[in-house]
């Protein structure tokens, strides 16, 4: 009768083990299941980041090639202008000199 009930015993402790194991085991793959659910949107973040870091480094670099195209036209511009200043001031001294030789006769 002894050896029944250590047995009985020796077994429930062997079943009660089980379940506990059964039980921490069922809470570490709810955990791991809420923890690779959260690695997941963590990493989605990471890739929308990432996607939106190079949209607007590509916009950063868009807006400063046309800055420096509207600089170059401005440069252009501004060649153009002294150009047609220096045509003027030509133009005015020899319309000067022609009036003073005119009014010299």
């Amino acid at each position: 009768l002894k050896r029944k009930v250590f047995w009985y015993e020796e077994n429930a402790l062997k079943h009660s083990d089980y379940d506990l194991i059964k039980e921490k085991s069922s809470k570490y793959l709810k955990e791991k299941e809420r923890l690779d659910r959260e690695n997941a949107k963590l990493k989605q973040t990471i890739i929308e980041l990432e996607a939106q870091i190079e949209k607007e480094k590509i916009d950063h670099e868009t807006l400063l090639e046309e800055k420096n195209l509207n600089l170059l036209n401005l440069v252009q511009i501004n060649e153009a202008q002294t150009r047609q200043m220096n045509n003027l001031n030509q133009s005015v001294s020899s319309f000067k000199a022609k009036i003073e030789e005119m009014v010299s006769q």
